[in-house]
Parts: structure tokens; sequence; C-alpha cells
């Protein structure tokens, strides 16, 4: 019994959940679509599979149709797939399969005329009945202008067996002979009626002769008696199944691709891709080029189904089952290109990658002093109600409560008071401008580091005013020179919609360049923390990049899990700027922190940010 078409589901791009890997790339290149192309088609191994009908059946299966062309340089035109897959083959085999019965192979109307077997051409019955009315050319004009003559027709052929095109016209010929010259496809009157009952599907091929022509006969006598006697499909579920011959034989490309094979268009395209994703395990998504309709058929909404009432999809109220009910719709994402597809693919998959993953303990920091911290936001609020932004005593005093040294620095307004401060911190100082001009500005130079006597901090320090002072940028700090390490930024804010977020980043060009920033909601976990800092592209800097030291991983994530207890806390810590931090292999010094205390309004998420 010749097989049924098999069936794949139709997806942009489809990944088993166990091969994802970590890194799964966003897009696919030319050659890796070029490669799942060839796989599908079966062009992605030797020429060394079986070459009888065995060899042809296989074939068939994974392309679903031949595509049937009297071009002929090497052979004519569908012997080549054949050969191209499964090497030398006897090409008697395609007339064997299409020409005795039981025949594996029926020929019709598919994208262009193709051979299909017969089940598949089970599947085109809605379409060949529609082409009664929709036929192209002058085909369509047969039925109306030549009804007897297209009856006549029909009957010879139920009394005479397979006859071609040329056989029918030798009966036509005295009353309608054969226009001479002319074009190639000036068809005499039997031949437009001979397609006519093809396209309709009363007819088809039951052979080729030796000359390519079409021997007609009845349908009926053609289709196996098995195929014959199965259920007629409805253009529904055909469509359907039609859709997936498609995408299973492209492997990857548009939906519009997919429906083309059998030369489907528009909403029924959008509907078949929406059922076979609705059995598919596989997460899928659409591209329709240019076809109008599909993406509203895809948009999701409401079903309306009659009759039954679904318990789940309704009220559960039986009162009226009577009527309609509103039950929902399938819905598969559409996008105007095939690259936004594999992007949302990529981004479901790290979705399920993250949903899946362990979730950690909360971070839970030892040695917090929680009421201070309380009264000192407290007390700012009382003296300034619309709120300010901390003097660097209080920005002191609040990370001490929560367990984060902020390293000291002295105001200088003169060398003198610059080389004081520097014999209280102790050698080797830095000297900084901490006007907002130039602070964080590396190209303004308003730093100089490493000064380890009091001559290079007198020089420094006159050095930086007459270049600054033209910018009003001459107000200094003294600070301990930290521990060489990475420069990284710690941030909080509060959001009007997430509530508290912190942000981690790499200081410098990665974050003022490149946005390279990355932020979490609190609470956070243990791996929340850990993939905070790991997540940032410019993380390698942090574990020893082109020979660097690697930092304390710990000593960073201790600060960034008391930073988002801080944040979480305090609603009224509008922002909060820890930059720089230096990180190093001995630990993290932090050297410099900005905030500003607000008032808020309530909180409305505290418990959905907690939910699990």
């Amino acid at each position: 019994m010749p097989s049924s078409p098999p069936v794949l589901s139709p997806a942009v791009l489809s990944v088993p959940s166990s091969r994802v890997g970590p890194r799964r790339p966003e897009e696919l290149s030319l050659a890796q679509a070029r490669r799942v192309a060839l796989r599908a088609q079966g062009l992605d191994r030797p020429r060394r599979g079986p070459t009888g009908m065995g060899g042809l059946q296989q074939v068939v299966d994974r392309l679903g149709l031949l595509q049937i062309d009297s071009v002929n340089v090497l052979a004519r035109a569908h012997l080549m797939p054949t050969f191209s897959r499964i090497g030398p083959y006897d090409v008697g085999l395609l007339d064997r399969a299409s020409g005795r019965a039981p025949r594996r192979l029926v020929e019709c109307w598919a994208h262009e005329a193709s051979l299909v077997p017969p089940a598949t051409y089970r599947l085109l019955g809605w379409r060949q009945r529609a082409s009664r009315e929709h036929v192209w050319g002058g085909i369509a004009d047969s039925p109306m202008q030549h009804a007897a003559i297209v009856g006549g027709i029909r009957e010879l052929i139920r009394e005479r067996g397979p006859v071609t095109a040329r056989e029918v016209q030798a009966e036509y010929e005295a009353e309608h002979p054969r226009a001479r010259g002319g074009k190639w496809w000036n068809w005499t009157v039997a031949k437009r009626a001979l397609e006519f009952l093809f396209f309709t599907g009363e007819v088809t091929a039951a052979r080729r002769n030796p000359a390519f022509e079409r021997c007609y006969d009845l349908t009926e006598r053609v289709l196996p008696p098995a195929v014959l006697a199965l259920p007629e499909p409805s253009e529904h579920d055909a469509v359907r199944a039609l859709v997936e011959i498609g995408a299973r034989a492209h492997g990857i490309g548009t939906a519009g691709c997919f429906g083309d094979y059998f030369r489907l268009k528009g909403p029924r395209v959008a509907r078949a891709v929406v059922e076979a994703a609705g059995r598919s395990e596989k997460p899928c998504a659409a591209t329709f080029l240019g076809m109008v309709g599909v993406t509203e058929a895809l948009s999701g909404g409401y079903r309306t189904d009659g009759g039954v009432v679904d318990n789940e999809a309704g009220d559960g109220n039986h009162e009226h089952a009577d009527r309609p009910v509103r039950a929902p719709r399938r819905v598969v994402p559409a996008y105007p290109m095939p690259e936004d597809a594999v992007r949302a693919l990529a981004a479901a998959t790290r979705y399920g990658q993250w949903r899946a993953r362990e979730r950690g303990e909360l971070v839970d920091p030892s040695g917090l002093d929680l009421d201070v911290a309380d009264r000192l936001v407290e007390s700012v609020l009382a003296d300034a109600p619309e709120g300010r932004t901390l003097t660097a005593a209080e920005a002191e005093a609040l990370l001490a409560a929560y367990g984060v040294r902020l390293w000291p620095t002295i105001p200088a307004a003169t060398a003198d008071e610059a080389v004081a401060a520097a014999e209280q911190i102790g050698y080797p100082v830095v000297i900084k401008s901490i006007s907002p001009t130039v602070r964080h500005q590396p190209g303004q130079a308003a730093m100089h580091v490493d000064l380890g006597t009091e001559s290079s901090v007198r020089d420094s320090f006159e050095s930086l005013s007459v270049r600054l002072s033209p910018m009003d940028a001459d107000t200094f700090v003294v600070q301990r020179m930290g521990t060489p390490g990475v420069a990284c930024v710690v941030r909080t804010a509060e959001d009007p919609v997430f509530g508290p977020v912190v942000s981690f980043s790499i200081a410098g060009p990665p974050t003022d360049l490149l946005n390279d920033i990355v932020h979490r909601v609190p609470p956070l976990t243990d791996v929340d923390v850990s993939d905070l800092i790991s997540s940032v592209k410019a993380s390698p800097l942090l574990n020893g990049y082109h020979g660097a030291a690697v930092v304390d991983h710990g000593a960073l994530a201790d600060l960034i899990a008391r930073v988002s207890v801080l944040a979480d806390r305090h609603p009224d810590v509008a922002s909060l700027e820890i930059n720089p931090v230096l990180a190093h292999p001995g630990g993290v010094d932090v050297l410099g922190v900005e905030i500003e205390v607000i008032p808020s309004t309530k909180r409305v998420d505290d418990q959905r940010r907690a939910l699990t």
C-alpha cells in the first residue's frame, strides 16, 4: 500500500531542548541555514542509498513530490532529484511507479505539474473542486464554450481508457481543426478540455508514453483502491497536511515558503501553521513575506465553537449551552523577517534555560545595622522633605550600616591642605577632582595617582589647579591609593514599575560607550548575584584576561548582595552609584559613592517581586 506523507511540524527553527547549549547563537549564518536545508533535502550524505524502488520511495517520502518538467539536457528534469540523492539508478522506476498498478505516484497539479503519492493526491480534492471556477487561461472557457465537447471527451475516456491529447484531437479535428503556427501554448480545443478535466481531478495521467505525452484516464481507475476507499479529508485538514509536507521538505524557511510548496496562500496557511504548532512539542515561529491576512489569523484572541460548551474555556455555566462559546485560540508568533523569528526562538530558549536553572538561596549578608540605616534615611527626609543627595559623611554612614567600607576622602583647597591630608591618610595617595564636569571622564585627566612624597603631592595639586580652574572643576579631594584592579560600577535605582533595580558593569568604555550593563530586580539569590557579574560582555576582564590576576569574585558578590538588600529595604533611596569599585585578587575597594534620597510612593509589587 502506498505510504502516507510523513508529518513534520513547521517552524522557522526547531531545536530539541536537550541539545540547546548555554551559548546558543541568536542567528543562523548563511552557511548554517544552507546545512539545515541540505539535510532536509537529503543532500547532506554520500549518494550510496538503495537504488531500487526502495531508494526511489525514500526520495519521495523526503521530498513529498517530484516536479515534472520536459526540459531535457542530460535527462528530463524530474529524473535528476533522485539521481542527486541516491546516485545512478534505473530511470524506468519512475515510469513503473506512476504507470503500473498499484501506483506509488500519481500525476497532479501541486506547485507545478508533479508526481505525488496517492495519499497526497487525495489532499488536493478541495482545490480540484475549486478549479472548476478558478482555472487559468483558456482552460476556464472550456466548460462554458465547449460543454458538449468536455462531456464527450469524458465519455470517450471512460469507454476507451488511457488516451493522449493527440488521439482525442483526432476525433474532433474535422469540427475543430488544429491551428497552424502560432505560439507553443496554442492548445487545441481537445487539449484545453482535457486540461480542464485534469485540473478539476476528473482525470489524471495513467502513464506517459515514449513521446512524454500524458495518457489520460479516469482518476478512479488510476488511484489505488485502498486510497479511494479512504474518506476525503476536509479542506482544513488537507491544507494543514500539505503545509507540513512543505515544512518537512524545506527544513528551514518562512511559512510562506512552506505553503507555496503546493501553491497555498493567505490565512489558510496561517491556520495550518497554528494547528501544526499546537501539536508540536517544539517552539514555533512564523514569517510571512508579502502575504495579506495571515498575521491576523495568527494573532490569537478567541475562536467561536458552536454547539458544545468548553468548560475549561468558558465560565462553566450550562444554562446557555446552545450558544456559541468563546474558547482560547492557539497562537503562533509571526514576524516580518526570518531573522526576527530566529532571534525570538533564541530568546525563548534562553528564557527556558533560565527557568530551568538552579534558583539558589536568597542572599542574607551578616553584620547589618538596619536600625542605624532606617534612622539615617528618616533624618534626611525630615531635614529635606523633598529629598536630596547625601553628604559624603551620610553616604559613608549608610554604607557602613550595611557592612560596606567606603574609603575616606579629605577635601583639599590648597597644596598645604593636600599634603596634610596625605600625611593623615598615609602614602601613597590620589588627588582627584570631584566636579561633575570632569568626574569619571578619563579624557579630562582630572586625577593624579600613586603620589608617594610631599613634593609629588604639591606638584600634582598645582598642576591640576592650573588646568582645571578655567572649567570651574578645581574642587579636589585626597584619598589613599587603591589596590590595582578592575574598576567596576554598582548601581541601584527605584523604578516606578519594577521597584528596586540593581545594576552591574565594568567601568569605562564598556559602560560609557557600549552600555554593557546588566540589571536584576531584588530580592536576589546567590545565583542571581553570580549571574549579574558573569553576564556583562566585559566579564573576562574579571577572570584573568591576557594574563591579569583573577579578581576576588566572592568579595564582589558580597558587595552586590549588601547593596541589593539596601535597595530592597529602602524605597526612598532613589539612586545609588558606587563608582569605582576596584576589584582585585585581595577583595574590593569602594572608592566613591553618590546616593540620592527622595520620598517614594508606596511599592505595589512587594509580593510579586518575591514570587518564585
